[in-house]
């Protein structure tokens, strides 16, 4: 058993200061009566058994739950706070003075730990904390003129020193995992990260935040007076409304208002909602967006931010806490936010959820901060940090730590995420050059029911399934059915042959296969295919033009449908699923590659140059394209039996689209 210092607190203001013993055959942790004031005893539902470290049965009915736990750091400091699940309480009856830390405090953080003779090592947040047995035995040594608490430490010269050994240790340590290929979920005890949770710039206080930044909005009007209809609310609405208006006005989001504008607010409890505890409050602003000018600042397209990844190995992402609601408004903008609810009138100080041009307004000032460095990707109020090495990335994160405190940002300690080989991104696991649909959300569609009671269920489905539209190649085909349903006129009944579907649907996304990212330098490949069903591409890449077809790897796919095309030839079908397909993948054309199609007629028009004699609209198209892009397409003709994926997609088009910028056509 080993003995470490620890601060064990029992709320966000009051800690105790112990010795815990760490006993790694103990499942459960477990505390002295004595030790916690009567106020934090809670009650257990079941009266549970255990054993104490002398071996004896006890009854424990009332255990503690603690908000986290530090522990004595080389440096004599308590620094990183961990979560630390329920510890049950000896009874009074027990005269033991201990505090057991068991294994249960691991488990919860997925973690593990490497016991030294002299100190212990948590893997899951990579720090090293000493015994005190070896305090002790570093004051004595200290007193005898001996080595001090960290000399043990030391990896470097006399000559060269270094600012803190611990971190340096702990740094060697971080690349040679990450090398190694384990994920590692949390930063070393980097100084910057210190500060920044000292100051509460991460964390979860967004009233810690000092954006300087002001949105401006341009009204079409300004004349007019903005006013929707009052809701009627029910009493749980009412209480809602007094729990949550009260905590916004102490935040300053909000503030009374005198406003003559008045949009309505009500509350939504969709499932998100119930899991997460709390009911969310929607504001109709729908009369004010109308009245809105158009705000044209970009979203950024999420290929073209995946696509700059590329070699990047080691990852780290962040988070802005309530991202809007750290941004203020122009004051003469506010009295336009005025909402009503059950308790009064009120008008935003800060930037809301609903209003029109939010996320470009957002995107904009994230820009001003991040835009200029290139490994930084920036989706609105989500940040990722992408690095070739670790050495590499510890520089990059201090450039993202010196902005967040150089603007005031507040990202949430929560999501952070530090050091990782794969990390999820845009609803995508990204790593090691693969792009893979997120395990959650694979979860969420297989514990759907296989049949829907209502029209929320199929849609809450199919936008779940939406996700997966890059990595199935005739999803369309499988979904069509389903959308058919949530049409104004659709049969909501489900009979057996649309639980069968749904089965299907299941299974195609239980098979879903990751797709490889491409490299600048590697070689492209587009296979298309169209006909009057529709049209489908596919997006190849392998590591130069010369490689053998064996090293091709998928990369995404593409389809789509051709809506009252009677007059159409084959032909015509096949010249317009290549300009699909061209538009769909321009991102990766930027050199030389080759077009793959079963239509010999194209193969042809292209090699023989028939730009003299071409009649019909649709030729004239492609060559404009090919031409005006400056694209260096090798064509390459191939059986229709060889062209299987792309023929796949075009057949099975129903009448939905899947993916990212498709409309039908």
């Amino acid at each position: 058993m080993i003995n470490i210092q620890c601060h064990l607190w029992l709320d966000n203001n009051k800690f105790l200061d112990l010795t815990a013993l760490v006993d790694t055959r103990a499942t459960k942790s477990l505390i002295s009566h004595s030790l916690v004031p009567e106020q934090y005893h809670k009650e257990l539902k079941y009266k549970v058994v255990s054993r104490t470290i002398e071996n004896r049965l006890v009854g424990i009915t009332h255990y503690l739950e603690p908000t986290g736990i530090q522990f004595l750091d080389f440096t004599n400091n308590y620094s990183i706070k961990y979560d630390i699940p329920q510890v049950n309480i000896n009874p009074a009856y027990i005269q033991s003075k201990d505090f057991v830390l068991g294994l249960n405090f691991l488990f919860a953080l997925n973690g593990s730990v490497t016991v030294n003779r002299n100190f212990i090592t948590l893997s899951k947040q990579i720090y090293t904390i000493p015994t005190t047995r070896y305090n002790n035995i570093s004051k004595i040594a200290q007193k005898r003129g001996g080595q001090g608490s960290l000399e043990f430490l030391r990896q470097q010269k006399r000559n060269n020193p270094i600012e803190n050994e611990t971190i340096k240790l702990l740094t060697d340590f971080l690349s040679h995992e990450v090398e190694k290929g384990k994920d590692i979920t949390k930063s070393i005890n980097h100084p910057m990260i210190l500060h920044l949770e000292k100051v509460g710039l991460i964390g979860e206080d967004i009233t810690k935040s000092h954006i300087k930044y002001i949105c401006k909005f341009k009204l079409k009007n300004p004349d007019i007076t903005i006013r929707t209809a009052n809701v009627e609310y029910s009493p749980l609405d009412k209480e809602e409304f007094k729990k949550q208006i009260p905590e916004m006005i102490s935040q300053g989001l909000i503030k009374k208002s005198e406003s003559p504008h008045r949009s309505a607010a009500f509350i939504v409890r969709n499932h998100s909602e119930i899991k997460r505890g709390k009911a969310r409050i929607v504001y109709n602003y729908k009369r004010l967006n109308d009245n809105t000018v158009d705000d044209g600042y970009n979203i950024p397209n999420k290929d073209t931010l995946l696509n700059l990844i590329q070699k990047k190995k080691v990852f780290s992402k962040f988070d802005l806490k309530s991202g809007y609601n750290q941004l203020k408004l122009e004051e003469s903008f506010k009295p336009w936010t005025a909402f009503t609810c059950s308790e009064e009138q009120f008008e935003w100080n800060v930037l809301s959820f609903g209003l029109k041009n939010a996320p470009s307004i957002f995107q904009r000032f994230m820009d001003s901060i991040f835009l200029k460095y290139d490994f930084c990707l920036v989706y609105i109020d989500d940040i990722l940090v992408a690095s070739q090495t670790v050495q590499e990335h510890e520089k990059h994160l201090q450039q993202v730590f010196e902005e967040i405190k150089k603007n005031g940002i507040v990202v949430s300690k929560r999501k952070m995420e530090l050091f990782k080989r794969k990390i999820s991104f845009l609803g995508l696991e990204i790593g090691n050059r693969k792009i893979e649909l997120q395990s959650h959300i694979s979860t969420k569609i297989l514990d759907f029911p296989e049949k829907f009671e209502n029209l929320k269920q199929i849609q809450a489905f199919l936008g779940l399934v939406n996700y997966a539209r890059k990595f199935v190649p005739n999803l369309s085909k499988l979904v069509g059915p389903l959308y058919s349903k949530t049409t104004k006129n659709g049969q909501r009944y489900f009979n057996s042959e649309d639980i069968k579907l749904v089965k299907e649907i299941k299974m195609a996304i239980k098979n879903i296969k990751p797709l490889e990212l491409p490299l600048v330098t590697d070689y492209i490949i587009i296979e298309t295919d169209g006909c009057k069903e529709g049209w489908g591409a596919v997006l190849l890449c392998k590591p130069s033009k010369y490689s053998p077809k064996q090293e091709e790897k998928i990369c995404a796919y593409a389809s789509g449908n051709f809506q009252n095309k009677t007059s159409w030839t084959s032909i015509d079908f096949e010249i317009q699923a290549l300009i699909y397909a061209l538009e769909k993948f321009k991102l990766f054309l930027h050199k030389e590659f080759t077009v793959r199609t079963d239509c010999e007629a194209i193969v042809k028009f292209i090699k023989n140059d028939q730009s003299k004699k071409i009649n019909r609209t649709r030729w004239v198209n492609l060559q404009n394209i090919i031409q005006g892009s400056g694209y260096q397409i090798n064509f390459e003709h191939i059986k229709g039996k060889n062209n299987g994926i792309a023929d796949i997609l075009s057949r099975n088009i129903n009448r939905l689209l899947l993916l990212d910028g498709q409309e039908k056509r």
